[in-house]
């Protein structure tokens, strides 16, 4: 065979498995196989997609509201899907590196809704992540505006990290697939 093997996943809790001191290349294709006694393998693969291009990035502080604005060149030379999201850590005792997660959501006002697959002006969602994809702003340049509750501790207690990265589209299927399910689960 003509690839290199990473490693085997080690499983970390509820169905989670990590491949420790791997760093993935972006535009590299990787594969992985699943195997259980008495089932079939399964296989996939899957390329990494580019990082976003030409990002800048803006905060204010109003009161209890840090707003967000976030703004991108989109790649005309391929459909791109986006994720975003914000992580605010608590100072404590306990938890990852002393930090434990106050799970706040963020709320956007450009983001799709219904299906993920269009951006909506002045539409509204709250959530603790966004996706969306290019369809509708493609090969142009484009903002993302969102705002996310900022808590009234103390600054040295509480730190907020901004993720906005580019997903694959396997990836992107996934929440999309997921979004569904965790909406519809009581029908």
């Amino acid at each position: 065979s003509d690839y290199n093997l990473l490693g085997e996943f080690e499983h970390e809790t509820l169905g989670v498995y990590y491949l420790p001191g791997v760093q993935v290349v972006s535009e590299s294709t990787y594969f992985i196989k699943v195997s259980c006694p008495g089932f079939n393998d399964v296989t996939s693969k899957t390329i990494v997609p580019r990082a976003p291009i030409n990002v800048d990035y803006q905060m204010q502080f109003k009161d209890d509201i840090v707003s967000y604005q976030i703004s991108f060149q989109d790649d005309a030379a391929e459909v791109n899907y986006y994720w975003v999201s914000i992580v605010q850590m608590k100072k404590t005792e306990y938890g990852f590196n002393g930090f434990s997660d106050i799970n706040r959501h963020i709320c956007s006002n450009n983001v799709a809704v219904e299906n993920q697959s269009e951006i909506i002006g002045e539409a509204s969602i709250c959530d603790k992540f966004l996706f969306f994809s290019d369809q509708t702003f493609n090969g142009n340049a484009f903002q993302i505006n969102f705002d996310q509750s900022n808590s009234k501790e103390a600054n040295d207690t509480v730190i907020s990290i901004l993720n906005f990265k580019s997903v694959s589209e396997d990836y992107y299927k996934y929440l999309i697939t997921h979004e569904a399910y965790a909406s519809h689960q009581q029908d």
